[in-house]
């Protein structure tokens, strides 16, 4: 859940906004919006709460309300039940003032009420924290830590059908050093998680055994950026990473921990006011500890970039093909390539509407299967007063997959209320 402090981070601190601009000008990136989390705060800073002062912090407090209509609550392709989910959703946000430096924090509570299919109920929680350091006028350190509690997805590949969804535990941080050398700035980092997936009830009254999927994680990874001139560099990345499962062997036999690389080059392009991002492409391989599984390997590719043609709207492309964990059977891991583009505008200074069209394919490597996924939203956030806002969303998410039952179509239609100080 932290993403939405991370974007109003950015767009708080960016000093190439002008003083009237938008704070929709500064995403992380079409494939990891924050699905509306974080939409309150993007609305302009004429409509944003003072907060309450205390000490070098500012404490933001909220509470957001919201009513969900979902069509296919447990993604599946026949018979599909629809509920009405309630989701309370309390959170407090402290905002260092420190005059360079930043140490910032995040707590956040998301209660999901069905009010027909009572047993996928359940509380999300979030606990985070991100900071960041100036050594000097050239070297800066940052870092961030999260502790969370979620819910999977009815919709994930993974998801067994279970009575209840499987609640996961996730722990994990990352820190980074950049280094600024001339025309050349160097960055290395770390980051690592350990994930937890708690076994859940059959509808039939065994039990979902999760164990097989807890593991642990880390990544190591190096860049490099040359400025060919102003606004333009070749960048250049590599990382490496390692994936630990508890179980050395899972229920079906399989040694599933790995670990793998990732090498790519590219341009970074950061035009101020219009135009900034990554165009990065190479080459990612993973080996799997069980040699009966083929490792998968081939073209890396990460495109996102902001594109803002004007200071109340971004434009935002994405194209990503990556590696995601699974632990279906007789596929070792799921080769993700996704696509797609999300669009924000302020069209006043209290009102932002944002589309997002994606595209993804998952080649489940070994095993034949293929799923095609395509997910379109259009939401909005009215903010009425600083101290709260009204906001609303319709979407349409599909799934078509080579495997019998695995496909399915969604709609989801929701309206929200937020109070906040």
């Amino acid at each position: 859940m932290a993403p939405h402090l991370a974007t109003a981070q950015s767009a708080t601190n960016d000093l190439r906004r002008g003083a009237e601009s938008s704070s929709v000008v500064t995403e992380q990136g079409a494939l990891t919006d924050d699905g509306g989390v974080g939409d309150p705060q993007r609305v302009n800073a004429a409509y944003q709460p003072k907060g309450i002062a205390v000490g070098n912090y500012i404490l933001f407090p909220l509470v957001d309300l919201s009513e969900t209509y979902n069509s296919n609550i447990y993604a599946t392709q026949q018979k599909a039940k629809s509920d009405f989910i309630t989701r309370i959703a309390p959170e407090i946000w402290a905002r260092s003032q420190f005059a360079d430096d930043q140490l910032n924090f995040l707590g956040r509570l998301e209660q999901s009420y069905y009010k027909t299919f009572n047993h996928d109920s359940h509380l999300d929680a979030t606990l985070h924290s991100d900071g960041l350091y100036h050594i000097s006028r050239d070297t800066q350190f940052s870092g961030s830590v999260d502790a969370t509690q979620a819910y999977e997805d009815r919709g994930s590949p993974d998801d067994q059908g279970g009575l209840e969804p499987v609640r996961t535990r996730n722990i994990g941080g990352q820190a980074a050093l950049q280094q600024q050398l001339g025309r050349f700035t160097v960055s290395g980092s770390l980051a690592g998680g350990v994930h937890d997936f708690h076994d859940v009830p059959r509808t039939d009254g065994g039990v979902i055994d999760e164990d097989d999927r807890d593991r642990s994680d880390f990544t190591v990874t190096g860049r490099t950026a040359y400025e060919l001139y102003p606004g333009y560099a070749a960048v250049g990345q590599a990382s490496f990473n390692k994936v630990m499962y508890d179980q050395k062997v899972d229920d079906d036999g399989f040694k599933r921990s790995s670990q793998g690389y990732r090498l790519e080059t590219g341009v970074g392009v950061d035009l101020t006011q219009l135009i900034r991002g990554d165009f990065l492409i190479g080459y990612l391989h993973q080996n799997i500890d069980d040699p009966r599984f083929k490792d998968p390997s081939g073209l890396a590719v990460k495109v996102a970039f902001n594109w803002t043609p004007d200071r109340m709207t971004v434009v935002v492309p994405s194209l990503e093909r990556s590696l995601q964990e699974t632990t279906l059977s007789r596929s070792s891991q799921i080769v993700h390539s996704g696509g797609g583009v999300l669009v924000r505008r302020e069209l006043q200074r209290n009102v932002v509407v944002t589309f997002s069209s994606y595209i993804y394919n998952d080649d489940f490597e070994g095993s034949g299967r293929q799923d095609w996924t395509y997910d379109n939203r259009l939401r909005a956030i009215w903010s009425l007063a600083p101290e709260y806002y009204i906001g609303a969303e319709i979407g349409y998410r599909r799934r078509y997959s080579s495997v019998e039952n695995a496909a399915f179509s969604q709609q989801v239609g929701l309206l929200r209320f937020g109070l906040r100080v």
